[in-house]
């Protein structure tokens, strides 16, 4: 029988893959998202943000590890992928890809810490 925790253990690590994947492999489809959306904003940006959005989320999985020190583990996961990228002849090196990830990282933040917060609230409405 799969726990809870296996599971959410599991999905992590596919996670984690697939944020790799995505920022590391040469995907035919970046120069399409690379190229100005509205002045120097460009849609990839999102895109890193949105991968690091649920990075928050999978703290769950790992109660012993304060929220603190899981939101600086994924500032250095993105930096490490940023990183990672700049040694790639067929990817690039962009601060704006790291301000993103970040950005990713604390709207995730915010929207988790939101939902615990109500949740928490309506459960203590219930007792």
């Amino acid at each position: 029988m799969i726990t809870r925790r296996l599971l959410g253990f599991f999905l992590f690590v596919l996670y984690i893959l697939a944020v790799f994947l995505f920022n590391i492999l040469p995907l035919g489809f970046v120069e399409k998202i690379q190229e100005p959306l509205w002045g120097e904003f460009r849609l990839d940006y999102l895109a890193h943000a949105l991968v690091f959005l649920p990075w928050i989320f999978f703290h769950l999985c790992f109660p012993t590890i304060k929220k603190r020190r899981w939101f600086v583990v994924g500032l250095m996961m993105a930096l490490l992928i940023e990183g990672i990228q700049y040694y790639l002849p067929y990817r690039g090196f962009n601060m704006y890809d790291i301000i993103f990830n970040v950005v990713g990282l604390l709207m995730g933040y915010l929207l988790f810490t939101g939902l615990y917060f109500k949740l928490q609230t309506y459960l203590e409405g219930k007792k």
